[in-house]
C-alpha cells in the first residue's frame, strides 16, 4: 500500500466542519431520551430507568468523544492525536485519556446493566440466578462502578510508566518522516514496552468484558426460551421483541466498534503497510455509536415507533386514552329501571329471597 501524508492542518480543517454534523448528533440522542421517557411502557417497571441511563450515557459519550476530545490515532507510531475542544482550551492530555476511557466504558456497561435487569424480570422468583433486591443493587454498584477504581488507575499507572521523550525518540529513528507529527503538543506517544503493556492490558480486559457480555446474552434467551411452557404467548412475545432490540443495540455497538478496530489490526500486522496517519473519518465514525443506536431505537422498538410517528402525524403522543366501562353503564342502566322502594320494602323482599 502506498504511503500516506495527512497533514494535521488537514485534519483540523475537517474537524471542524465534522463539528457541525455533532449538533443534530446531539439532538437526536436528546430526542431519544424524551421518547423513552414517555414512551416506554409502564408494565416493564425499572427496565425504563436502564434504557434511560443508558441513552443518557451515550449522548454524553458522542457529545465528549465528537466535540471535546477526539482521538485521532497514528499508525503504525503508537501515538494518539487529540483535536478535540479540550486540547483548544489546554486541558491535560492525561484528563482526556480518562473521561474518554470512563465514558466510553460506562456507556457499554450501562447497556450490559439493562440486558442484566432484563434477565432478571424473566427468571422465576425461585430460580437459582435469580438476585434478591439487595444482591442485584450490590452487584449493580459494582458494575457501574468498576472503571473508576479499576480501569483509571490502569490508565494512570500506564501514563506515569511512560517516558515520552523516550517514546518520541523510538518512533522518530523508526518513521522521520512524521516528525512534524509527533511534535505536537496535542500528540500523546507511547515507549515500545509500555505500549506492549497497554495493548495486553486492553486485550484481557475486553476479552473478560466480551465473555461476561455473550454468557450474559445466552443465558437470558435460553432462560426466556424455558419460560415458554409458565408465559402467556402475548407476554412470551413482548419479552422476545425487547430482548431481540437490545441484541440489535448490541451488535450496532460492536459494529461500530470493530471496523475501526479491524483496520488498527491490519496496520499493526501487515509489514508493508505504512499508514503515517489514521483517517479521521474512522475516529468519528467510531466516537457516534450511540447515536447509530438511538436510530435502532427509535425504528425497532414498536412503542417508541408508534410514538415518534404520531409526533410526525402532529398528534399528542403523550395524552392518555379514556378507557371504556362498559361494565358501569350497564350497571348505571340497570339501576335506573329498578323501581325505588322504602326500606321496609327491601328488607322484606331480602327476607324473602333468602328462603331460595
Amino acid at each position: 500500500m502506498a504511503e500516506e501524508l495527512v497533514e494535521i492542518d488537514c485534519i483540523l480543517t475537517t474537524h471542524r466542519y465534522l463539528n457541525f454534523i455533532t449538533v443534530p448528533f446531539f439532538l437526536l440522542n436528546s430526542f431519544g431520551l424524551f421518547v423513552i421517557y414517555f414512551a416506554t411502557p409502564k408494565h416493564l417497571g425499572t427496565f425504563k430507568y436502564y434504557q434511560l441511563i443508558v441513552q443518557f450515557l451515550g449522548l454524553l459519550n458522542d457529545f465528549f468523544l465528537c466535540s471535546c476530545v477526539l482521538p485521532v490515532p497514528c499508525f503504525p507510531a503508537p501515538s494518539v492525536l487529540y483535536i478535540g475542544l479540550f486540547a483548544n482550551l489546554g486541558v491535560s492530555k492525561i484528563c482526556q485519556i480518562s473521561l474518554q476511557t470512563f465514558l466510553l466504558i460506562e456507556f457499554v456497561v450501562a447497556l450490559l446493566g439493562a440486558i442484566f435487569e432484563k434477565g432478571q424480570a424473566v427468571l422465576p422468583d425461585h430460580h437459582w440466578a435469580k438476585f434478591g433486591r439487595r444482591k442485584a443493587l450490590v452487584t449493580e454498584i459494582f458494575w457501574y462502578s468498576h472503571p473508576l477504581f479499576l480501569l483509571e488507575p490502569i490508565v494512570y499507572a500506564i501514563w506515569a510508566a511512560n517516558d515520552e521523550k523516550v517514546a518520541f525518540n523510538e518512533q522518530i529513528q523508526r518513521f522521520p518522516e512524521i516528525t512534524s507529527f509527533l511534535t505536537n503538543v496535542n500528540v500523546w506517544i507511547l515507549e515500545k514496552s509500555v505500549g506492549s503493556v497497554f495493548v495486553a492490558t486492553l486485550a484481557i480486559y475486553f476479552s473478560l468484558f466480551g465473555a461476561v457480555l455473550f454468557g450474559l446474552l445466552i443465558f437470558t434467551n435460553h432462560t426466556l426460551t424455558q419460560q415458554r411452557n409458565f408465559m402467556s404467548s402475548r407476554t412470551l412475545h413482548l419479552h422476545k421483541k425487547w430482548i431481540r432490540n437490545l441484541n440489535l443495540q448490541l451488535i450496532v455497538l460492536f459494529v461500530m466498534f470493530l471496523v475501526p478496530d479491524i483496520w488498527f489490526i491490519i496496520c499493526f500486522l501487515t509489514a508493508n503497510t505504512k499508514i503515517i496517519c489514521y483517517s479521521i473519518f474512522a475516529s468519528f465514525f467510531f466516537a457516534s455509536h450511540s447515536t447509530v443506536g438511538t436510530i435502532v431505537q427509535l425504528t425497532c422498538y414498536d412503542t417508541y415507533r408508534e410514538f415518534v410517528f404520531r409526533l410526525i402525524r402532529c398528534e399528542n403522543p403523550i395524552k392518555k386514552k379514556k378507557k371504556l366501562q362498559p361494565i358501569a353503564r350497564i350497571a348505571v342502566a340497570w339501576t335506573k329501571e329498578i323501581p325505588k322502594t322504602n326500606i321496609n320494602e327491601r328488607s322484606r323482599i331480602s327476607r324473602s329471597t333468602s328462603v331460595f
